[in-house]
């Protein structure tokens, strides 16, 4: 058995769960990082020349630390390991998946998973360095759909995190060249091609299916127009969902009136805030049914208005 710790994304990962694990890596120090499958474009921008893995190594780690993610489908391979396992995460877990672990950090409340290793880099007095800090800068505030949905934890983090040469947020974030992935590109006009559009009471509802990058995606569906947007994946048992700022000022809330509910009925579990939340787990024979419901859900809402 190596000594070392293995810090594990989900696959396809994004700023955020990238941006946590070179910051976990930074606490523990000796530790490999992998990256489920293969390196997207904004994957090897961000690691900038760090080694990583993309599958599972043969030898047998200390530990293994997942970082972004709280549900087995998120990272195929993990429930056949068999070294302790802890998780860092800001989603709402799989109930089955904490059976697994030897301990974990988890806060749905939180805008970002960097935000929660920040908070451990603070209590332990590590500091991160110059380079790092703007890559967990990027975690933030990609993960916060450009600070759309962020709270006040967040704005701090990204104060804190500024470097003392600090220019401007945006101008930080532009450094780092993180430029989204062909891919994440092509599910977001194919969703915008696709997407089943409905009006209620003056509130414009879309949902879309695709096979990855479902919250990105629902993010810019409300970008282009969309009051609430619903994108779900099949393939990963989740649906995330969006709402623009004015409608959740008016008291609209995507997990309390819409999530939940469909979650408690289906065996789900769902969590977020209220302009940006998701659902774990749903049985992939009822995705469409569960897609279904949840856009009803806020059609109920909307006619309250």
């Amino acid at each position: 058995m190596t000594e070392k710790a293995l810090i594990v994304t989900h696959k396809i990962p994004d700023a955020d769960a990238l941006a946590s694990a070179l910051a976990v890596k930074k606490i523990i120090g000796k530790a490999d990082i992998l990256v489920p499958e293969s390196l997207n474009k904004m994957a090897r921008s961000m690691l900038d020349g760090e080694k990583v893995l993309t599958e599972w190594p043969e030898e047998e780690y200390k530990l293994i630390v997942c970082v972004d993610f709280s549900s087995p489908e998120m990272c195929p391979g993990i429930l056949e390991r068999k070294e302790k396992k802890i998780v860092i995460d800001h989603h709402p877990p799989d109930r089955e998946f904490l059976k697994e672990l030897d301990g974990y950090l988890i806060d749905p409340g939180a805008g970002s998973t960097t935000e929660l290793v920040w908070r451990i880099m603070k209590e332990l007095g590590v500091e991160p360095g110059e380079k790092l800090r703007r890559v967990m800068m990027a975690g933030i505030y990609y993960d916060t759909v450009s600070l759309r949905v962020a709270r006040k934890e967040s704005l701090l983090a990204l104060a804190e995190l500024m470097p003392e040469d600090n220019k401007n947020i945006a101008e930080e974030i532009s450094m780092m060249g993180v430029e989204p992935d062909e891919s994440e590109k092509i599910a977001r006009l194919k969703a915008c091609q696709r997407a089943r559009i409905e009006r209620e009471n003056g509130v414009i509802i879309a949902s879309a299916a695709v096979s990855a990058f479902e919250g990105q995606t629902a993010a810019a569906l409300t970008q282009v127009g969309a009051d609430v947007s619903f994108v779900g994946s099949k393939k990963n048992k989740r649906i995330s969902a969006r709402a623009r700022p004015w409608i959740t000022a008016k008291g609209f809330d995507l997990v309390e009136h819409v999530l939940e509910p469909v979650a408690e009925k289906h065996g789900c579990t769902a969590g977020g805030h209220k302009g940006a939340a998701a659902m774990q787990g749903v049985p992939p024979e009822k995705f469409k049914e569960v897609l279904l419901e949840c856009v009803e859900n806020a059609k109920k809402w909307a006619k309250r208005l």
